[in-house]
Formats: structure tokens, C-alpha cells, sequence
């Protein structure tokens, strides 16, 4: 098991993709509130009233949002999707996943979803201790670029992006080191982005399965997350990834 006593992590999102949902009426909205209210998450989206005098240029269409401010955790519910986010709070993942599997299977049962259409994970880490000081990004992640004498790299604007090996063809993963306006002109500011997809359908009584898709996915991203961060930075964040426990 990872272990970083300074997780770069900011950002974690598992989109699960599904058919087109009926518009829920309100006694529908209002178990879910009280469900979601006994898990810890605050009142959902208000619903915006329109004028009855004509159109309101303010309207905003957005997704019902629920909110947990003492795990930094998001539910999002759109019509087709239904998001959970978390913020650097991200806890242990065998914590947060029986949560996430019945938060959802009841999201289901109450909207009456009967089809997973896809799934897929987003890491996003970030890192600002990287001096800007004879900078090379192989000194921070295990990437090495060639590029002509005639380019450079502007590390505080830049995105690389790799495509991973899967072993499925239903299966896409990707991988972005982004630069980003750091803070200071001591630091450099570089965000990891890691994302798994599998673009598969799953019959929503199939719990197993979709249990076990997570955790197949969960397990890659940190094999991937292990494997790009350099010695260096590892020790920066003092990283144990469990290689020496018996």
C-alpha cells in the first residue's frame, strides 16, 4: 500500500456514465436529500424559480449537487452521469469505496437506473517544490524528451501527454504532466494527471462486477503513479510504496 506522508493529491474524480434518467419529481429529490443528509452531505442544488413576467436571462442549468465539507467529498447528478468528486481530504481508498458503491446503488434504485454505460477514474496531483533552478523534468518524473536545440520547453505552460498500455481494447488510460503559472519564480507549479477509462456496459444488479472494475482500475492508477514519479520526488514526498514490507 502507498503511503506518502505529503500526497501531492488535490483532486479525485469517478465518473460513471448511464441512459438517460427521467426528470425526478420532487418527493423523489427529497428522499434522496434525507438519504444523502444521514451520510453527512449538505442540502442539494436549489431549484431556480423563473420569472412568470418572461425569460430569465439568469437561468442556470446545473447538476444537483451535494456536499460533504468534512470528508471534501462532491456528489454530482446529471441526467446522464452521475460524478463523485473529492478534494485533497481524499481519504484511504478502501474507505471511501463501499461509501461510493452504496451511494450509488441507491442513486440507482431511486432514479431507476438500469445500465452503467462507462466509467472512469481522474488522479489529479499537484506539485510546487520543484525548483525552477536548472529544472529537468526527468529529475522529477521518469520521462525523458527529445526535442530539437531549436524548441524549448516553457515549464510554466505546458502539457505532455502519454497513452498507456491496457490489456483490454474497451480500455483507455491516459497520462498528463501539465505546467501551470507558478506562485513564486523559486518554484515551478506541475500537475499530474492520471485517467483510466472502460468504456463497457454493466447491467446495474451486476454489483460485483462493478466493484471489481473499480478496484481493477484504483490498483493500475497507482501502479502508474509509482512508476512515473522519479527517487527524487518520492523523497520529496516521502512516498512508501510498500516494495520493501514483507
Amino acid at each position: 500500500m502507498v503511503q506518502c506522508l505529503y500526497p501531492p493529491l488535490i483532486k479525485f474524480i469517478l465518473r460513471i456514465d448511464i441512459n438517460d434518467v427521467e426528470n425526478p419529481t420532487i418527493e423523489t429529490l427529497r428522499d434522496i436529500a434525507s438519504k444523502l443528509e444521514d451520510m453527512g452531505y449538505s442540502e442539494p442544488t436549489r431549484i431556480k424559480l423563473i420569472s412568470s413576467k418572461g425569460p430569465d436571462s439568469q437561468l442556470i442549468f446545473a447538476p444537483i449537487r451535494f456536499l460533504s465539507e468534512k470528508e471534501g467529498n462532491e456528489i454530482l447528478i446529471f441526467r446522464d452521469s452521475i460524478y463523485f468528486q473529492y478534494n485533497e481530504k481524499y481519504p484511504r481508498w478502501d474507505d471511501i469505496l463501499p461509501k461510493i458503491l452504496s451511494n450509488f446503488f441507491y442513486l440507482s434504485e431511486k432514479l431507476n437506473i438500469l445500465v452503467i454505460k462507462n466509467i472512469s477514474f481522474d488522479y489529479i496531483d499537484l506539485f510546487t517544490n520543484f525548483s525552477q533552478n536548472r529544472f529537468e523534468l526527468k529529475s522529477y518524473f521518469n520521462i525523458s524528451i527529445k526535442y530539437q536545440p531549436e524548441f524549448d520547453i516553457d515549464y510554466k505552460d505546458f502539457i505532455i501527454g502519454l497513452r498507456l498500455n491496457t490489456e483490454e481494447s474497451s480500455h483507455k488510460s491516459i497520462l498528463r504532466i501539465r505546467g501551470l503559472k507558478p506562485n513564486t519564480e523559486e518554484f515551478y507549479k506541475i500537475q499530474l494527471e492520471t485517467h483510466y477509462e472502460i468504456q463497457e456496459e454493466i447491467e446495474i444488479n451486476e454489483k460485483d462486477q462493478l466493484k471489481d472494475n473499480l478496484n481493477y482500475v484504483h490498483d493500475y492508477l497507482l501502479k502508474y503513479f509509482k512508476f512515473v514519479l522519479s527517487e527524487r520526488t518520492k523523497k520529496m514526498i516521502v512516498m512508501d510504496d510498500g516494495a520493501n514490507s514483507q
